[in-house]
């Protein structure tokens, strides 16, 4: 089932309730699941905190403008109304709205005389349908069923994008925060630059004090852990081992680019940053 927001009143009339059972019926036929605030829904936070949570969950939204308040006196821009006005509830215009705002998939579809706002044709770049709510089967004419094949359609476009940018961002974020782990695990070790200023840092092997050159080969060696190592890992931080660990289970290929840069003689750390790109 696709989660869908369906922005609607709590209360709609007696006469227009059988209209709603067929539409929910239909969008059940189609593996929609509707999610309204104060129906399938209830509030522990704000009810604005609260949709945005069930937006979080879902694919698109239908709003269905049922009429909710009559005025038939008043002032409209500065001029005395000639004829009553129909208006939905405000809560369709605000969570309309949040879904424009994040190119949700929107449908619109409200009652005949309900007008304004959302409701006005060229307010909002979406197909705005027109029915009358107090007609049984007004879901089941053909301009609404084409209506909301074309919606499901971008409603699954919108799911796989969606799904694909969220994990391309986390998969991104990840691999900087490793790279940035790694390179300060490798300048903290014997393994010097050889040049260190704003326009040179070539990484090059090293030789200790006692005339031992360490090769820049052995530091992706995860070998038995140091005391430091392990008085590291008790105070809750990561040691060299759980660095190359990760990068290699979960960046294979990157882990393979830093293999093959290490067994130079050295190399600058452009072409380190290099291998963090995938």
């Amino acid at each position: 089932m696709i989660n869908v927001f369906l922005s609607r009143p709590t209360y709609i009339p007696q006469e227009q309730q059988q209209g709603l059972e067929v539409f929910c019926s239909l969008l059940d036929m189609m593996d929609i699941c509707p999610r309204t605030l104060g129906t399938t829904d209830y509030p522990n936070e704000s009810p604005l905190d609260e949709i945005l949570r069930i937006l979080d969950t879902c694919s698109g939204m239908i709003v269905l403008g049922y009429p909710q308040l009559l005025v038939e006196k008043g002032i409209l821009k500065g001029a005395q109304i000639t004829s009553s006005l129909k208006l939905a509830t405000e809560w369709n215009q605000i969570e309309a709205a949040l879904a424009y705002s994040r190119n949700m998939p929107l449908l619109i579809i409200h009652d005949k005389d309900v007008s304004r706002g959302v409701f006005d044709h060229g307010a909002l770049g979406n197909f705005i349908h027109e029915t009358d709510f107090s007609d049984i089967h007004w879901s089941e004419c053909q301009p609404i069923r084409g209506a909301l094949k074309t919606w499901k359609e971008k409603v699954g476009n919108y799911r796989r994008v969606s799904a694909d940018n969220t994990k391309s961002a986390e998969k991104t974020v990840l691999l900087n925060a490793l790279k940035n782990d790694f390179m300060d695990l490798l300048n903290k070790t014997r393994y010097c630059k050889k040049h260190n200023n704003t326009t040179i840092c070539d990484y090059a092997s090293y030789s200790n004090d006692n005339g031992q050159i360490i090769y820049l080969a052995d530091f992706l060696v995860r070998k038995i852990e140091t005391w430091y190592e392990q008085e590291m890992r008790r105070c809750g931080n990561r040691t060299k081992n759980d660095i190359l660990n990760e990068i290699n289970q979960k960046f294979p290929q990157v882990y393979e680019k830093i293999r093959f840069l290490f067994d130079k003689d050295h190399f600058s750390s452009e072409e380190l940053e290099q291998c963090f790109v995938i």
